[in-house]
């Protein structure tokens, strides 16, 4: 495991695409589309991850070496010198459903949607129904990132 320091000499691709996705991470924890009464929110994530395709990949190149992927658990972000890995904490990993741009998969209050954009990976957060008063939390220590 390396600490924050060893990230200064890593490649820019490796640091852009990590820190996109710790990025993307934190803020859709806190960051929720919420669904009252109005369906904005499901269709903007229905055209970001467009049709349903069961054979559509859930790996995407970006640039020589440098990857996202859809895993079982969640998803991956890799260059040659390292990877980032993120996942939802405390949810069951129910099967993806494949689209053209991406797949999304229930959860426990809603959905789950990962999209390849053109220049990276975002995971988005649909809850369905009130949840009540919720204390949103990360494990301890995930402050700093690492890279394998």
């Amino acid at each position: 495991m390396t600490g924050v320091p060893a990230l200064r000499h890593l490649r820019p691709a490796l640091l852009v695409a990590g820190l996109a996705v710790v990025a993307t991470s934190a803020a859709l924890a806190f960051v929720l589309v919420v669904q009252h009464s109005s369906h904005v929110a499901p269709a903007v994530v229905a055209r970001a991850l467009g049709a349903a395709d069961p054979s559509s990949s859930l790996d995407r190149r970006y640039a020589p070496k440098t990857s996202g992927a859809i895993t079982a658990t969640g998803v991956r972000v890799a260059t040659r010198k390292g990877r980032v890995s993120m996942q939802l904490a405390g949810e069951k990993a129910h099967a993806w459903t494949r689209h053209a741009n991406g797949a999304d998969r229930p959860t426990s209050f809603g959905r789950e949607s990962i999209v390849f954009e053109p220049r990276g990976v975002e995971e988005l957060l649909t809850v369905s129904r009130a949840q009540g008063k919720r204390t949103l939390s990360r494990p301890s220590g995930s402050v700093t990132p690492f890279i394998r």
